[in-house]
């Protein structure tokens, strides 16, 4: 800094405010992760039917891997990427909102 063209005698006084700035979106951040974490968490609580050797059994989304065969109801959430086998349409049409990529890619 030049003293001579400096409004502040030479003392940096960008810090101050910067510091401010910097702390205020720290905190904005972790509210939004605190949140997300929660939603996660309700997601991958949330029910399913995976297919066993004995039928479909009531599962938990976190308990579903790669290569899992689910059954999938109308109206049901679905927090994953899945292949769809089969629909009970009979013309095999089915309808897809895709309301939680939209929110992941607005977050």
């Amino acid at each position: 800094m030049v003293k001579s063209i400096s409004t502040s005698g030479g003392h940096p006084v960008i810090y101050a405010p910067l510091s401010v700035i910097i702390a205020i979106s720290a905190i904005k951040d972790l509210f939004e992760d605190l949140k997300r974490r929660s939603d996660d968490n309700k997601e991958n609580n949330s029910r399913t039917y995976k297919l066993t050797e004995n039928g479909f059994i009531p599962s938990k989304w976190r308990d579903i891997r790669v290569g899992d065969v689910i059954k999938v109801h109308d109206g049901d959430f679905i927090p994953a990427d899945i292949l769809l086998i089969k629909s009970s349409e009979s013309n095999g049409i089915i309808r897809k909102i895709a309301s939680s990529l939209v929110r992941n890619m607005l977050c």
